[in-house]
């Protein structure tokens, strides 16, 4: 038996991904520990245990406390929800979330995979697939196309760059990370470019826009139709359906100038002790949908591939 948990370490809670039920989660720093690299399910690494890799034991019940230095073995455990990131040394000279150890959770939903990119094909009538095509429809109608297939995206490499920079900006905007679920279509590029690759989004190759050169996403599929990439083989239209962290966005009329969000008026006095902070994104409306735009690469994750005909 056992359970599978998520912790995310933005919101500090833990959430079973069986039952849903979610809970808080505290950390606790001991003032030492010895520890047997089996011992127990609640593990902190002292200084002295660096190197040392740890089991979690097969029931997966996970009580995370500070990790510094610590391997976990996942090998054959049931939890797969965890990696380590290097840890970063505290200072008083910066916020207390910079300061810690960073650590890695994937998406609950997410599968074991062999490979650093797989997709998962997901079934019909799923809460996951209903989830996706909820969104899809709110403006793309069942009678105007059927939805042929969702794929999730599994991406460890581009989903550990996005992890780290929503933290980031949790710290940045006191909290404020304002994740949305937008769509995004490719044109002529196969969408495999995008979501097996290193950079992800890469706004480099953005074509200048009415918002300048930017990485846009739209909270209306039916802009992104207009953009979808057609399937060469299947003859099936494909969009994405992305995870970007919008921050705090600077909502304005077009304009072309643009290469970076304008700065913040009155950044200071925030805990991040920056004088001049920048907006994260820009938003806007065009072709009846709100837009966003992200002049990074940072902030924006594929998170499924559907593909649909009309």
């Amino acid at each position: 038996g056992g359970y599978v948990y998520c912790i995310d370490f933005a919101t500090m809670t833990q959430t079973n991904t069986t039952t849903k039920k979610r809970r808080c989660v505290h950390r606790h720093i001991p003032a030492s520990s010895t520890i047997s690299p089996s011992a127990s399910v609640q593990q902190v690494a002292s200084e002295e245990s660096r190197g040392t890799t740890y089991d979690i034991p097969e029931d997966g019940v996970i009580h995370i406390l500070l990790l510094r230095g610590l391997k976990v073995n996942l090998e054959n455990s049931k939890v797969n929800i965890l990696e380590l990131l290097e840890s970063v040394s505290p200072s008083k000279n910066i916020p207390h979330s910079l300061g810690s150890s960073f650590f890695l959770t994937f998406p609950p939903e997410w599968q074991p995979q062999s490979k650093t990119t797989e997709l998962f094909p997901l079934s019909p009538e799923t809460p996951e697939w209903d989830h996706v095509a909820q969104l899809f429809q709110q403006s793309m109608s069942k009678s105007a196309c059927t939805i042929m297939s969702v794929k999730r995206i599994q991406n460890k490499w581009l989903w550990e760059r996005y992890f780290q920079h929503r933290k980031r900006l949790h710290v940045k905007n006191d909290g404020i990370v304002n994740e949305k679920e937008l769509f995004h279509g490719t044109r002529t590029n196969e969408p495999r470019l995008i979501y097996d690759s290193e950079d992800g989004f890469d706004m480099r190759y953005s074509a200048e826009g009415m918002w300048g050169r930017a990485n846009y996403f739209a909270a209306n599929a039916t802009y992104s139709d207009g953009y979808a990439h057609i399937n060469a083989k299947t003859g099936l239209k494909e969009m994405f359906l992305v995870k970007l962290l919008t921050g705090e966005s600077y909502k304005c009329d077009p304009d072309s100038s643009l290469r970076v969000p304008p700065p913040i008026p009155g950044s200071i006095g925030r805990s991040l002790q920056i004088e001049q902070l920048k907006y994260d994104t820009v938003t806007g409306s065009t072709g009846g949908s709100q837009v966003y735009m992200a002049y990074d690469n940072e902030k924006a994750y594929p998170a499924y591939l559907i593909e649909y005909k009309v």
